[in-house]
C-alpha cells in the first residue's frame, strides 16, 4: 500500500512541476524576472505536490483495503 502510493505520486509530482513551474516561464519569458530562481521554485513545487499526492494516494487505498474488510 505505501510502496504503491509512492509509486503514484511520482508521476503526479512530477507532472505538476512541469505543468505549473516549466510551461509558465517558457510561455512567458519575463516571469523569471518576478519568480525566484527557476531551480528553487521546481524544487519547492515538486516536494509540496509529492506530499499532497502521496497523502491521497495513501487515503484512497486506506479506503480500499477498509472496504474489503
Amino acid at each position: 500500500m505505501l510502496k504503491r502510493a509512492l509509486k503514484g505520486a511520482l508521476g503526479i509530482g512530477l507532472g505538476a512541476t512541469i505543468g505549473m513551474v516549466i510551461i509558465p516561464r517558457i510561455m512567458d519569458p519575463n516571469l523569471n524576472k518576478i519568480y525566484p530562481p527557476i531551480f528553487v521554485q521546481a524544487v519547492v513545487q515538486f516536494v509540496a505536490s509529492y506530499i499532497v499526492a502521496f497523502l491521497i494516494y495513501l487515503l484512497l487505498d486506506y479506503f480500499k483495503f477498509k472496504k474489503q474488510k
